[in-house]
């Protein structure tokens, strides 16, 4: 009974989230050769095929045009261009060592956020180089910045956007209009350690995990409830972070995208399931989080124009 109450949850995440725990797709991965480098002090994984479309995005972009814009702007340039891009889950958990991994062919959700957000804080900057959009994946992607082990990455979205909020990188807006509260009650990674490979190999990880697990726990934000989107939709921006809350027990985010508004419709762009690619979702926000039963709210997050890495 505990097996088959087991196996139902498992399908209802992989149903929901796609972002988390989806079936690996190994389409391309065994044809494409990954090369290791070192990069101020830490380990980064990366193909010659992302350097091509790096180069390729910043030549057909008009980059010196967009840097004058609001970032805001720039991040829906830039997830608009990596339209239908691939869908892949799990192309962070490939290594036994924990490193910085770039992959600009395919993404999650997550990673679709943080590529995104890379590209248009090194669009804004003066030095738009591979080395420099490196750095800024390693500060988004790792508590305080620093890439010490497995645990030091934030795997929980609530525990993302805690520490990119205080180090200045994000505001919560939501905080401001949210009417409901967020409670992250997070414990599936440690509960169910052996589907993470890091955390089946190394006990001392599934401690620190759960340590980091009681600290997310004790995070308080404002989320808005499904029968709000409507009202608040004035409040969004386009480029905004858009976080899907779920009441599956011991997960916090279930998907997440840039907001996009159109013609008065909140939509969002996100690297979806739904034909595994990045696009434009069909439905607007609000049906989104109404058609499907175990999401309860969404969390707005603001990427602020002033942030720059010294």
């Amino acid at each position: 009974m505990k097996n088959l109450k087991f196996l139902i949850l498992l399908t209802a995440v992989v149903l929901l989230t796609g972002c988390f725990l989806a079936n690996k797709d190994q389409h391309n991965q065994q044809h494409i050769v990954k090369e290791q480098s070192e990069i101020d002090g830490f380990k980064v994984i990366s193909t010659s095929e992302d350097s091509v479309v790096f180069d390729k995005l910043f030549l057909e972009l008009d980059v010196e045009d967009l840097r004058n814009k609001q970032l805001s702007e720039i991040i829906v340039s830039v997830a608009l261009y990596l339209q239908d891009a691939p869908y892949v889950a799990h192309t962070l958990e490939l290594y036994d060592e924990e490193c910085l991994v770039v992959n600009l062919r395919e993404f999650d959700c997550t990673t679709f956020v943080e590529n995104v957000l890379a590209i248009s804080y090194l669009i804004k900057s003066e030095n738009p180089s591979f080395g420099r959009f490196v750095d800024f994946l390693r500060v988004l992607r790792y508590r305080d910045g620093i890439i010490d082990r497995y645990p030091s990455r934030l795997h929980y979205f609530t525990d993302w956007l805690y520490d990119n909020e205080q180090k200045g990188i994000v505001h919560l807006v939501s905080n401001d209009f949210g009417d409901a509260d967020f409670d992250a009650s997070v414990n599936f990674m440690s509960e169910n350690f052996s589907l993470y490979p890091a955390l089946e190999r190394d006990s001392v990880f599934v401690e620190e995990i759960r340590s980091v697990e009681k600290r997310v726990s004790d995070i308080k934000f404002k989320k808005v409830s499904p029968a709000n989107i409507s009202h608040i939709i004035d409040s969004v921006n386009s480029g905004d972070i858009v976080a899907f809350s779920t009441n599956i027990d011991g997960l916090d985010i279930a998907h997440l995208g840039f907001a996009y508004l159109r013609e008065g419709k909140l939509r969002f762009i996100h690297a979806s399931t739904n034909g595994n690619r990045v696009r434009i979702s069909e439905k607007t926000l609000e049906e989104y989080v109404k058609d499907i039963k175990n999401m309860d709210g969404v969390l707005f997050a603001r990427p602020k124009n002033d942030f720059l890495l010294n």
